[in-house]
């Protein structure tokens, strides 16, 4: 029973609060943005990466953006709390938990004859503002020098800088690695890239002798290397020496042969290089997997060159070597 006045317009006050309480407390769960991310390799390594969720209607889609590189998702859906894009050319899934400005869930993708599975975390990404840190210039060409001898192995990485923030790319013999994103500070270098097939960072301190001294860390089962990296001078020799000439690095067991092949086509049916269709033309075999993100980059201008010669009797076939035989996870 009521007893006064003021205790009626005090019964009335708080259930108007109520509800003013229950939404200041609760967290929309809206993928929508930009997520500053994290996934953790089996070193226990983190690399750093952004993922842009958008939605079109009923269509959602996602992109892992590594500069001016973007991957984006063939599919997703976002039902309750929980969010799943699909990158079905590179065999692999995100699935996470959404929370407010908490994305908590897993990479996963087929590698090899095994399942593989990245943590990954993310949160709502902030605009920070360009560091106010004096930072060293380093871009340009550089001889990166990768583990230990006898194993040591020669790359070349480019970077490019504005300010303190640093793009560029690291270059074996056999194709560079994308674009990494990440920052330069006190003379510290910190680089990243995950684009769903690979998650690497690239951590140095640039020393008193203008050489960079850190590691590289490439994801999957590989181990944490140590590098030493210098300028690349094209008019020193020593800068230069050691570094494999990619244009012999891939080469015929036996040039003097032709080369021959025949596969399975995505039909079934047998492809092979006799068959009349290639007689007396120009063929281009291009060596390739749905799981090379280098080969997705080739594709678009292997297209581009077909569209321009096929008329003058250009053919162009593609080898995939694939983790699994399964035609229908090519």
């Amino acid at each position: 029973m009521l007893k006064t006045k003021t205790d009626l317009i005090r019964i009335i006050s708080l259930l108007l609060l109520i509800p003013v309480f229950s939404a200041c407390s609760g967290k929309s769960s809206d993928p929508s943005g930009i997520w500053q991310g994290f996934v953790r390799n089996n070193s226990g390594e983190e690399v750093a990466f952004t993922l842009e969720v958008k939605r079109s209607g009923d269509q959602l889609t996602g992109q892992l953006v590594n500069g001016d590189d973007r991957t984006s998702s063939t599919s997703g859906a976002f039902t309750g709390n929980n969010l799943k894009l699909r990158f079905d050319y590179y065999d692999g899934e995100l699935n996470a938990t959404i929370d407010g400005d908490d994305l908590k869930g897993e990479f996963v993708r087929q590698w090899q004859k095994q399942i593989l599975r990245r943590e990954i975390r993310a949160g709502r990404k902030i605009s920070a503002g360009q560091s106010s840190a004096t930072a060293a210039d380093i871009s340009g060409d550089w001889v990166l020098r990768v583990g230990e001898a006898p194993n040591q192995r020669l790359w070349r990485a480019a970077f490019s800088q504005k300010g303190s923030d640093l793009r560029g790319t690291i270059i074996p013999v056999t194709g560079d690695w994308g674009q990494f994103t990440g920052e330069i500070e006190n003379n510290r270098v910190t680089l990243n890239r995950f684009d769903g097939i690979n998650s690497r960072i690239f951590r140095a301190t640039l020393n008193s002798d203008g050489n960079l001294e850190g590691i590289v860390d490439l994801g999957l089962l590989d181990p944490v290397r140590k590098v030493i990296a210098e300028r690349l001078d094209q008019n020193n020799k020593a800068s230069v020496e050691g570094l494999p000439d990619p244009n012999v690095y891939t080469r015929m067991a036996n040039p003097a042969e032709p080369f021959r092949f025949s596969f399975p086509g995505l039909d079934g049916k047998t492809v092979s290089s006799t068959d009349d269709r290639f007689k007396n033309k120009v063929l281009i075999v291009s060596i390739t997997g749905s799981w090379c993100p280098n080969c997705h980059e080739e594709a678009p201008l292997m297209q581009e060159f077909y569209e321009r010669y096929k008329g003058q009797g250009l053919e162009i076939v593609a080898l995939a070597f694939e983790y699994t035989g399964v035609a229908e996870r090519f």
